[in-house]
């Protein structure tokens, strides 16, 4: 976690070898279901989950690979911090997504089990004092967008056996 909180996700850095022959077919984001944590802004959950789509499709559409891959994930719960009192109540944002990735030829998913991830606001930067007081929603968001696809990237690459099938015909 702490990892991808302290990347800049805006960088989306070099193409990562471990993802072998992935190219982004379906990227599938649903809201059903998630919860507004205490003392949150609200939020347009269809914006959410478009901003998500987006994003997803920033960092992973870069990938040319021979094999279809469709990310399918979740918000399930976030927390965009309201403004509060500097350096006595500065409220932090936080983003639980839950995702899993499966392989189109194969037509199931590759993770066993749903995978959760949980993005926090790191404490630094233009969040030092909390991004409530520093960012509006719309900043808030973005960044756990960025992060959040940042996350599902390394996650993706701490399994590169999903994305290598040398003995596979070209699609």
């Amino acid at each position: 976690l702490a990892a991808g909180c302290s990347r800049n996700g805006a960088e989306l850095g070099d193409i990562r070898p471990e993802l072998g022959d992935f190219r982004l077919c379906y990227n599938i984001v649903t809201t059903n279901d998630a919860v507004q944590g205490p003392l949150s802004r609200a939020a347009d959950l269809d914006v959410f989950a478009d901003h998500l789509r987006d994003e997803i499709d920033r960092r992973f559409g870069r990938y040319e690979g021979d094999r279809l891959y469709h990310l399918a994930m979740h918000i399930d719960a976030y927390v965009l911090a309201l403004p509060g009192v500097p350096l006595v109540a500065s409220p932090r944002s936080a983003l639980i997504v839950g995702v899993d990735v499966w392989d189109d030829q194969l037509g199931h998913a590759l993770n066993e089990e749903h995978e959760q991830m949980t993005v926090l606001e790191s404490a630094g930067g233009s969040s030092i004092l909390g991004s409530g007081l520093t960012q509006n929603a719309d900043q808030q968001m973005q960044y756990y967008f960025q992060t959040g696809a940042l996350r599902i990237e390394d996650w993706l690459v701490e399994h590169p056996e999903w994305f290598q099938h040398p003995g596979d015909a070209t699609d």
